[in-house]
Order: C-alpha cells, then sequence, then structure tokens
C-alpha cells in the first residue's frame, strides 16, 4: 500500500500481491479514500493509471 495523494490510497491486492502463489497475468487493485471528494480529482486519475502502467 502505498499513497497516492493525501488522503487516498492504491492497494495491491489479490494472487499478484502474494509471494508463492500462482498468479495471473492481470493485477487487482484497490482504490481507498479518505472522503468522497478526493476520488474524484484529476491527480488521483492519474496516479491510479501510472499505478497500472507500472
Amino acid at each position: 500500500m502505498r499513497a497516492a495523494q493525501a488522503g487516498a490510497y492504491i492497494h495491491h491486492i489479490g494472487s499478484t500481491a502474494a509471494s508463492g502463489l500462482a498468479a495471473r497475468d492481470i493485477i487487482d487493485i484497490q482504490l481507498t479514500v479518505d472522503g468522497l471528494g478526493k476520488g474524484d480529482s484529476a491527480a488521483f486519475e492519474q496516479e491510479v493509471l501510472d499505478a497500472v502502467r507500472r
């Protein structure tokens, strides 16, 4: 887990997040925000897209 920006977090979940488990070629992420106004900002959306591309 890491902070994407203040109050917004990207969690890497699922089989690709656990060492030793067979993993699919798709990663699972969970987005968490402290409040409803945080997740709709352009900066947060760009951070999510950048994280998926890594």
